[in-house]
C-alpha cells in the first residue's frame, strides 16, 4: 500500500505529487497519460489495485477494486484513475495486489521466518489516517496460515514472539522469564481470527485479549 500515483508511467513516475496534479488539470496532458497508460496496461491489470483512501469526491469508492468502481461509474478504469489523481494525488493511496501468493505461503514455512508488518501504528479511529488491513489482522493471518500448514500452536507462538525477540535482541520480552516484562496475549485458538478487510481495515482481530503486568 502506497501513493496510488506510483504507477502512472515515465517520465510521470519521477515527479511528486503536486506536480501531477497540475499536469493534470490540463485536459490534453490528462488524454496524452491515459492514451500511454492504456498501452502500457493490460485490462485485467485494474483487478489488482484498490483505492484506499481520498479526500476528494471519490472518497466514497474508498476500500474497492479501480475495475469495479470504474464498472459502476462506467467509465474506463484508467480515467478514473486519472480523474482521482486530478483532484487529490497528495492524499490518494493505493493497495496493489502483485505478489505471489505461493511464494508467501513458501517463505511463512521456512524455519528462521517470522511474521511483521511496516504499517503504521494507528488507533481504532479514522484520526491517524487508515491503515491497510495488515495493521489490525498481520498476526491473527499469520496464526492462521500457520495452523493451515500443519505448524504447532508452541512453534507458532515462539514465530511471533521469541524469536523476534531474539532477533533483534530485545532481551526484555518474547519469552516468559522472571524479571522480565509481562505482556500476554490470550488466544482462543477456536475463534482467532482476523476481521480487518480493505472495506473495514480498522476492524481488531477476534479470539485475543491482553494481560499486562507491572
Amino acid at each position: 500500500m502506497t501513493q496510488l500515483s506510483v504507477i502512472l508511467p515515465p517520465p510521470y513516475d519521477q515527479f511528486d505529487d503536486v506536480r501531477i496534479m497540475e499536469i493534470l488539470q490540463n485536459d490534453d496532458s490528462f488524454r496524452q497519460i491515459q492514451q500511454q497508460i492504456d498501452r502500457e496496461r493490460p485490462a485485467d491489470y485494474w483487478q489488482r489495485v484498490r483505492l484506499i483512501s481520498t479526500s476528494g469526491s471519490f472518497a466514497g469508492l474508498c476500500g474497492q477494486l479501480l475495475a469495479d468502481a470504474a464498472g459502476d461509474l462506467q467509465l474506463p478504469p484508467s480515467e478514473l484513475y486519472l480523474q482521482i489523481l486530478r483532484q487529490d494525488a497528495v492524499g490518494a493511496t493505493g493497495a496493489f495486489h502483485t505478489l505471489s501468493t505461493e511464494n508467501m505461503q513458501l517463505l511463512a514455512a521456512c524455519s528462521r521466518i517470522v511474521p511483521g508488518s511496516d504499517e503504521s501504528a494507528r488507533n481504532c479511529g479514522m484520526d491517524f489516517g487508515c491503515s491497510h488491513p495488515r495493521g489490525f489482522g498481520n498476526h491473527a493471518e499469520y496464526f492462521a496460515l500457520r495452523r493451515k500448514q500443519g505448524a504447532g500452536i508452541g512453534r507458532i507462538i515462539r514465530e511471533m514472539s521469541a524469536i523476534p525477540a531474539e532477533i533483534f535482541d530485545l532481551t526484555q520480552i518474547g519469552t516468559i522469564q522472571p524479571h522480565r516484562r509481562a505482556v500476554f496475549t490470550l488466544i482462543d485458538e477456536a475463534n482467532y481470527h482476523a476481521r480487518a478487510d480493505f472495506a473495514h481495515p480498522h476492524e481488531l482481530a477476534a479470539g485475543a485479549g491482553i494481560l499486562r503486568f507491572d
